[in-house]
């Protein structure tokens, strides 16, 4: 799971170094000497979270959902807020991606099968 987490942000990471951090989907974005700020509340949860750091600033938590916990994720460079399905095993198995501009998705999971929700966070930013 590390390695395919891994790979995602790298794919992100060089996308919007240099460009302002994006706020949506609950989450205010903004510049800071030297990096970003955000913070905001996943889907189902009360708490505030926060994380300041280079940019871009990547926020991650496990929220208890209604049939099995969903992790999810905020990227300051898409605006995109993405809840990962997990399995008995704690794995990856789908992914509902909702874009900076309301827009919802939902992908399957497969073995680095992350290139169609980096393509749909990515559109109407190149």
């Amino acid at each position: 799971m590390r390695k395919s987490a891994l790979f995602f942000l790298l794919l992100f990471f060089p996308l919007r170094v240099w460009a302002a951090p994006i706020s949506a989907n609950g989450f205010e974005c903004l510049s800071v000497k030297g990096g970003v700020r955000c913070e905001g509340k996943f889907p189902g949860s009360e708490t505030l979270v926060q994380k300041e750091g280079p940019s871009p600033v990547h926020i991650s938590a496990d929220v208890k959902g209604e049939t099995a916990p969903v992790h999810y994720a905020y990227f300051s460079e898409t605006g995109c807020l993405i809840g990962y399905t997990l399995n008995n095993e704690g794995k990856r198995e789908g992914a509902a991606v909702i874009h900076r501009s309301g827009e919802k998705k939902t992908f399957v999971v497969k073995k680095n099968g992350y290139r169609k929700i980096i393509d749909f966070c990515r559109k109407e930013i190149r």
